[in-house]
């Protein structure tokens, strides 16, 4: 039988593990929170949302047919800033269309090869957020309710997807003028969850990712390493998250996620925190395999939460 470690905030190495959450509950069995129903649900496939880096960013949107706006999660794939685009997610985002939500798989910039490295992290946090104010500024038009918006990302998109969590709302540097039209829409989220990402880049291990984030090293811009990484950033006002990461994983190291639960307890941010130790880099986040079971249900659980 498969069994789920639940990392502490107190952890200081990958032994000798405690569970626990920080007022996000963990949920073993989706018998406590019931089952996913098969549903009927409109798609607004190859939907373009802005204009990012001079190329036209596209998103797909799967919203279930209720009388009333639903509640939305926003899916931003990984692939390490330099690959993949929103099909890798667009299943996740179909299947939470039966838990009564709207589910949105979106693209943003990618870093052209990882050996010709450019500066674009601002581009692809400016896309992020674009597809946000999008998606709200066209929310009567979807069906989706622009006030219960969580954001789900995975490797580098949990990057991302971190960064939606904490920016506020005003216009800045993470804001793409391209995105005009909807910069009157608000960008704010009311949740996070994060798997297996890159919250740090001054961390050991994170510097090949940086280079191809940002095109420098981060001894040579310490400033800008802190920049990229939204582990700086987080203060007590950020809404609550959820953290998974696999134990084994080899591309990014579980101390990234360790270290960002440790700041968010410290902070009092609502949180909860699944390692699976038999996973590596990846894993769905709704899957039928016992192993992913406990992170499957914790997610719906979370959802549950935010949107009631």
């Amino acid at each position: 039988m498969f069994t789920y470690v639940l990392i502490a905030a107190s952890i200081v190495s990958m032994t000798g593990i405690k569970s626990s959450s920080n007022g996000i509950p963990l949920v073993e069995t989706c018998k406590q929170i019931g089952t996913p129903r098969t549903t009927t649900y409109k798609s607004f496939e190859q939907t373009t949302y802005g204009t990012i880096d001079a190329a036209d960013q596209l998103l797909d949107l799967y919203v279930p047919i209720r009388t009333q706006p639903v509640p939305l999660v926003v899916f931003i794939h990984g692939g390490g800033f330099t690959a993949k685009n929103k099909s890798a997610l667009d299943g996740e985002a179909k299947q939470v269309t039966s838990l009564g939500y709207a589910g949105a798989s979106i693209n943003y910039p990618l870093a052209p090869t990882k050996t010709t490295p450019g500066n674009y992290f601002t581009a692809q946090v400016q896309g992020a957020r674009c597809a946000i104010r999008f998606l709200k500024a066209n929310a009567v038009k979807y069906g989706i309710n622009p006030s219960k918006v969580v954001v789900r990302g995975e490797s580098a998109g949990a990057n991302l997807s971190s960064f939606l969590t904490i920016l506020s709302d005003t216009i800045g540097p993470y804001d793409s003028a391209t995105c005009a039209s909807n910069l009157k829409a608000s960008a704010i989220v009311q949740g996070g969850i994060q798997q297996y990402g890159l919250y740090d880049f001054t961390l050991t291990g994170a510097e090949y990712f940086f280079k191809i984030y940002t095109g420098q090293s981060v001894a040579g811009n310490p400033v800008l390493a802190k920049m990229a990484s939204p582990y700086f950033m987080y203060q007590s006002s950020a809404p609550p998250q959820l953290l998974i990461h696999g134990l084994k994983d080899q591309t990014v190291s579980p101390a990234q996620s360790i270290a960002l639960n440790d700041k968010l307890v410290s902070l009092g941010i609502k949180s909860a925190f699944v390692v699976n130790p038999n996973s590596g880099h990846g894993g769905p986040l709704f899957s039928s395999r016992l192993e992913y079971r406990e992170q499957n249900c914790t997610a719906q659980s979370f959802l549950g939460i935010i949107f009631k």
